[in-house]
C-alpha cells in the first residue's frame, strides 16, 4: 500500500519554492531600485555641474565669436587707416616736392627791389557798341 499513496508534497514544495523565489526576486528588485535612487541622488550635483558647465561653455563660445567679429572689424578699419595714411604720405611727399620747387623759384627772384605802387583807381572802358538781332522777336 505504500506505493499508492498520493504524492502531494511535490506540488506543495514546488509552489513554496516558487513563492520564495518570487519574494526574493521582489526583494532584489526593491534593493536595486533603492540603490539606483541613491546613485542618481549622488550623481545629481555632477549632472547639475555638467549642465552649468555646458551653459558656461556656450556663453564663452558666443563671447569668443563676438570678440572674433570685433577683431575682424577692427582689422578692416586698421587696414583702411593704413591705406589712408599711405595716401596722405604720398600727398605730403608730392607737396614737399612742390614746395621745394617753389622755394627754388622764389630764391631766383630778385631781392631788395621796390615793388611798383598799386594804382589808386581803376577805370573801366565803355563796352563797344553792338548791333545784332537774333531774329527771335520776329524783327
Amino acid at each position: 500500500m505504500a506505493g499508492n499513496r498520493p504524492v502531494l508534497h511535490l506540488p506543495i514544495t514546488a509552489a513554496v519554492c516558487t513563492g520564495v523565489y518570487a519574494i526574493s526576486l521582489a526583494g532584489v528588485t526593491a534593493l536595486q531600485a533603492i540603490h539606483e535612487a541613491e546613485v542618481t541622488e549622488a550623481r545629481a550635483p555632477l549632472v547639475d555641474a555638467a549642465e552649468r558647465s555646458r551653459i558656461a561653455r556656450q556663453s564663452a563660445d558666443a563671447s569668443i565669436r563676438e570678440a572674433n567679429a570685433a577683431l575682424q572689424a577692427a582689422t578692416e578699419r586698421y587696414l583702411a587707416a593704413v591705406s589712408a595714411s599711405d595716401a596722405l604720405d604720398s600727398s605730403l611727399a608730392a607737396l614737399a616736392q612742390q614746395i621745394t620747387a617753389l622755394s627754388g623759384a622764389v630764391n631766383q627772384m630778385p631781392r631788395g627791389g621796390a615793388l611798383p605802387a598799386a594804382p589808386g583807381a581803376v577805370s573801366a572802358a565803355a563796352p563797344p557798341p553792338v548791333q545784332g538781332t537774333t531774329g527771335a522777336s520776329g524783327k
